[in-house]
C-alpha cells in the first residue's frame, strides 16, 4: 500500500526534498509536474526498486518507488522510471522496455544530473562511464551500485565480497558458506541442505 500519493509541484517538492540530494530536487521536480503522473512512494520490494505503469483508465500514470532507497539510490531510480514513462508516452507499448529508445531518453535524463558535477566522486565515475551503455538496473553496473549501496544507513551487515572463501555468513536467516566467484557472483552452500546459491557480489549478508 502506498506511503504517500503526490500529484502536484508543491507535494513533489515536499517528498523530493525529503528522498534526493537538495541540488536535484528542482530538476526532479520540473520534470514530475511536467506530466500526469502519481508517484507512490512503497515500503521495500525484495525484487524491484521502483516502477512504472500506465492508468489506462484516468489518462494518468503511475511511478512507484521504495521509501527505503538512500538518497542517490532514490534519484536515479526516479529518473529510470520517468525514462519508462517518457518511452510509453511515445511508443506505448510497441518498443522493448529497456531498448535503445530507453536508453536513449535515460541518458538525456541523466546529463543535466552529470553536468551539475555535483554527485560524490565514486558515483559521478561509473555513471559518466556508464553513459554510453546504460543498463537495465543500477545492480548491473558493479562500481555504481557498489557506491549507491555503500552510502545505506550503518548496520551490521556487510557486502558478501569482504567475506573470505570457505566463511560463513547469514541470510534472511540462512546459514550459507561462500564459495568461488563466478563472474559478478559467488557461488554459495547453503549448510543444512546443501543447496547451492549465486550470490552478487553486493549483497547484504551477516559475517559469522
Amino acid at each position: 500500500m502506498g506511503l504517500k500519493k503526490v500529484d502536484n509541484a508543491k507535494l513533489m517538492e515536499r517528498v523530493f526534498s525529503q528522498y534526493i540530494p537538495r541540488p536535484f530536487v528542482a530538476y526532479l521536480v520540473d520534470l514530475y509536474s511536467s506530466v500526469n503522473v502519481s508517484l507512490i512512494i512503497k515500503n521495500p520490494r525484495k525484487t524491484k526498486f521502483g516502477d512504472f505503469k500506465p492508468l489506462k483508465k484516468s489518462g494518468w500514470s503511475q511511478i512507484t518507488i521504495n521509501n527505503n532507497l538512500n538518497e542517490y539510490g532514490f534519484l536515479i531510480t526516479a529518473l529510470h522510471e520517468f525514462a519508462h514513462l517518457l518511452v510509453y508516452e511515445k511508443y506505448k507499448n510497441k518498443v522493448h522496455p529497456h531498448g535503445s529508445e530507453w536508453k536513449k531518453v535515460f541518458k538525456k535524463l541523466l546529463l543535466p544530473i552529470l553536468e551539475a558535477n555535483k554527485l560524490p566522486e565514486d558515483i559521478q565515475k561509473p555513471l559518466l562511464t556508464s553513459i554510453s551503455n546504460i543498463k537495465s538496473s543500477t545492480c548491473y553496473n558493479y562500481d555504481l551500485y557498489k557506491a549507491i549501496l555503500s552510502r545505506d544507513e550503518p548496520n551490521n551487515l556487510c557486502f558478501l565480497e569482504k567475506i573470505e572463501n570457505g566463511e560463513q555468513f547469514q541470510f534472511n536467516g540462512l546459514t550459507f558458506v561462500r564459495g568461488n566467484i563466478r563472474r559478478t557472483r559467488f557461488l554459495c552452500t547453503e549448510l543444512e541442505t546443501k543447496n547451492k546459491f549465486l550470490f552478487h557480489g553486493l549483497a547484504k549478508v551477516k559475517a559469522l
